[in-house]
């Protein structure tokens, strides 16, 4: 388990837990079977202190903040021994068109796959459509008992089903709220985000949205190789590949069902559609598919802005040089208290872990020689001030 993270409410950590394992855990072990044998949990264990951290937009809006779940380091031990076994078998139950926290996959495959989908329709001159669905607060909408009867439609045996059902059993949660805690509130629906099972559970949820869409939509055809895409899914971002006009009333038929089996809603005006060749907006839409906003120029997907007529879009490395100032800057009145290692590691997770990331995708941008320039110098702090300035 990973160090270094906030503890639940008994602000016993990691770390603690390592340095007496060999006191602590056998009991730990213990109370951890009898709980899941009686089907209820220490109170410990029920409880997670939910913090609200912000994201970008109007702060002022509610929806506009991520809730994280600090949980109890004892009940991250179950949690994580049981993802464990989850993980072994994920990639036999979810379809390769998901990556998310399938072993042996990664992001960076639906990112070739788009990337390589657009180069294609350039090259052959193919006619289709991406189609971006947002999915309002995803893990937050999950309905506990949809969550159970998929994992039993999946196969799951029923020992493993009722390790679930204690874990999120009269599970509560206390909110941070202007330094205080209030009053314990139940919930039914959601995955706690910071629990070690909630990414997994979270794309076992969608799985069956994903195997409609497969089963109904037409997708885009390809003869050589032959193939049939119909949509690339990472977690929540489902991109989804549209050519005959007829599957965006697909679309949202199938977003109705999962939506009234799951309590998931799709956040159709936060969605986005790129038109690719001479494919062109249908126009009768479906009345959901109505307020999407519909394009011929770059394509946001996990990040990363992907075209048909630019191999690196210019808006990937737009303020870049900017904000590599504005974050380093803040780490120089620390740098005389950073050793080298200490300095190398802000600089990979600050800086280079961003450009790596696009690179990883994208062809080099020109500006790019300048971003290595400014971030050299933070190697040698005593020159950096100049370098900066310079």
């Amino acid at each position: 388990m990973p160090t270094n993270k906030s503890p639940g409410m008994d602000g016993l950590t990691v770390e603690f837990y390592r340095a007496f394992w060999d006191i602590l855990g056998p009991d730990i072990v213990t109370v951890w079977a009898e709980s899941l044998q009686s089907g209820v949990l220490p109170l410990s264990c029920r409880r997670a202190v939910l913090a609200l951290l912000p994201k970008k937009g109007d702060l002022r809006d509610l929806r506009n903040w991520r809730p994280v779940s600090l949980l109890s380091t004892d009940y991250k031990i179950v949690a994580k021994a049981i993802s464990l076994r989850l993980g072994s078998v994920m990639a036999d139950v979810v379809h390769p068109d998901q990556t998310y926290t399938v072993q042996g996959r990664s992001i960076f495959d639906n990112l070739f796959l788009v990337r390589d989908l657009l180069e294609l329709g350039r090259r052959d001159g193919l006619s289709f459509a991406l189609l971006s669905l947002d999915q309002e607060k995803a893990f937050d909408r999950v309905d506990h008992g949809y969550l159970l009867s998929t994992l039993q439609a999946f196969g799951f045996g029923p020992q493993f089903v009722s390790f679930l059902r204690v874990l999120y059993a009269s599970a509560e949660c206390l909110v941070r709220l202007n330094w205080t805690l209030t009053q314990p509130v139940s919930f039914r629906r959601g995955v706690r985000q910071g629990c070690p099972l909630s990414s997994q559970l979270y794309a076992l949820v969608i799985e069956p949205f994903l195997c409609l869409l497969h089963r109904r939509m037409t997708g885009l055809v390809l003869r050589e190789p032959e193939l049939r895409l119909v949509l690339s899914a990472y977690a929540d971002d489902v991109l989804l590949v549209v050519q005959d006009p007829g599957d965006l009333a697909r679309v949202e038929a199938c977003q109705a069902i999962y939506s009234a089996a799951s309590s998931a809603r799709v956040n159709w005006v936060k969605s986005s559609g790129l038109a690719v060749g001479d494919w062109r907006q249908v126009s009768s839409l479906p009345p959901a598919l109505q307020t999407i906003r519909w394009s011929a120029g770059p394509l946001l997907y996990l990040g990363i802005y992907l075209s048909t007529t630019h191999p690196s879009p210019p808006e990937n490395w737009q303020n870049l040089e900017g904000g590599v100032i504005e974050r380093i800057w803040k780490w120089t009145r620390l740098l005389r208290c950073l050793s080298l290692r200490g300095r190398a590691l802000v600089l990979n997770q600050l800086v280079l872990s961003t450009l790596w990331y696009r690179l990883n995708t994208l062809a080099p941008a020109p500006g790019i020689s300048r971003v290595c320039q400014i971030a050299a110098p933070f190697l040698a702090p005593h020159k950096y001030s100049i370098a900066l300035l310079a």
